[in-house]
């Protein structure tokens, strides 16, 4: 209700923000948005789980200034089904919320203020952090009301303090005092950030506390140098820690793959990228008995990670992946495409039969800046159980 309520109420207020200044209003106004059809298919045998659906969606923003370095941010965002479908629910395309084939929700609506280097937002908002972020996976993103505070200085320091009220997933039009690991009864604040010491060191920093659910602690270093002017090789480490709040009256559920109470998880990088052919070898372990797939919403950002295999869930995950991926540029600007194979090995210290392989392997063409045609395949090979492929089709127009 809320959300409707900002939006009857942001609208005219931009309008007449807009005739208020006979300024050019090509300055003063910026729409933006991406046009996806979107096709889904998970493949099981015995066909009981089988899903699949085609969306046809994307989103609608508008961006307004009203006053010197102030404005209004308003997004639509929407996924509907074409055509047949099965367990579409699975998908985590449309609204969850109840049996439907369409989700509709205002992603974003906010008042901002913006200088140089910072960007203050009070309102729905998306966010692009490790264990909370919008998850570009799906159509429709996740998202979250409170405030934030960005500071950037390009290509040295970002510094992000958020206070969130409540988060919206990507299968909901209904913004809920619920993260993807939990309720957050008392709110979600995050504080942190990136900095890149020089040309060959970047480093970042979050601290997430969630009171009676888990705190959580992200690091990541990445060292970056060019051998003989050819070749860029990469060394990185990744660590996540969580820690309980709350006590006896915590909300958090250490037997969660989506998101717990206890994670201990280290991985680590190497990789090499050369005359359009990179090559990166990862390897993660997780110590902590609860896993982290989504974190508060999204996708928890893990080197070992394909498309659905990951290293990021309980049972103590310990995972090895190697990824290939070569990038061409075609004459006569038709674009670049990029192949890739990755091969990812999991082995659970407490969940033997979950042991796992992954083959993925996909096919990107980017035919412009805004045009791109997208096609994943994915086969995981269970120790325990039945083996099942996923297959996403994925064309996308920004404009």
């Amino acid at each position: 209700m809320w959300s409707r309520t900002l939006f009857l109420f942001l609208i005219p207020l931009s309008l007449w923000a807009d005739t208020a200044d006979e300024k050019s209003l090509t300055d003063r106004r910026n729409f933006r948005g991406d046009l996806q059809l979107y096709t889904y298919i998970i493949d099981q045998p015995g066909q009981v789980n089988d899903a699949y659906a085609t969306a046809l969606g994307g989103s609608l923003g508008y961006k307004s200034h009203l006053f010197y370095r102030f404005g209004m941010e308003l997004e639509y965002s929407g996924s509907h089904a074409l055509g047949n479908t099965k367990n579409p629910e699975r998908l985590l395309l449309f609204n969850n919320d109840k049996p439907s084939l369409h989700l509709n929700t205002l992603s974003q609506g906010n008042l901002y203020y913006q200088n140089p280097t910072t960007y203050f937002r009070l309102g729905a908002q998306t966010f692009n952090t490790p264990l909370f972020n919008e998850d570009p996976t799906r159509i429709v993103p996740w998202g979250a009301t409170g405030a934030s505070i960005t500071y950037n200085r390009v290509n040295e320091l970002t510094l992000i303090a958020a206070a969130i009220n409540a988060i919206r997933s990507n299968t909901s039009a209904v913004y809920r005092k619920e993260s993807a690991s939990g309720p957050i009864v008392h709110g979600l604040y995050f504080i942190g950030g990136s900095y890149y010491l020089n040309d060959a060191n970047w480093l970042q920093v979050y601290y997430y506390l969630a009171p009676n659910l888990y705190d959580s602690l992200y690091l990541q270093y990445e060292y970056r140098r060019l051998l003989f002017d050819t070749a860029l090789v990469c060394f990185g480490i990744q660590y996540i820690r969580t820690y309980t709040n709350g006590g006896i009256d915590s909300n958090a559920d250490t037997s969660s793959a989506i998101g717990g109470d206890d994670v201990d998880l280290a991985a680590y990088k190497a990789s090499m990228d050369y005359a359009g052919l990179d090559l990166q070898l990862s390897y993660s372990k997780n110590r902590g008995q609860s896993g982290i797939n989504n974190g508060y919403g999204g996708l928890s950002k893990v080197y070992t990670s394909s498309m659905v295999a990951n290293g990021r869930k309980n049972n103590r995950p310990e995972t090895w992946s190697l990824k290939s991926a070569y990038n061409l540029l075609h004459p006569y600007s038709f674009g670049t495409t990029e192949l890739a194979i990755w091969l990812t090995k999991t082995r659970y210290a407490d969940l033997p039969d979950g042991d796992f392989f992954s083959t993925y392997a996909h096919l990107r063409q980017n035919f412009s800046v805004n045009t791109s045609a997208y096609l994943r395949w994915e086969k995981i090979d269970y120790a325990g159980k039945d083996n099942t492929t996923y297959v996403r089709l994925i064309l996308k127009q920004q404009f």
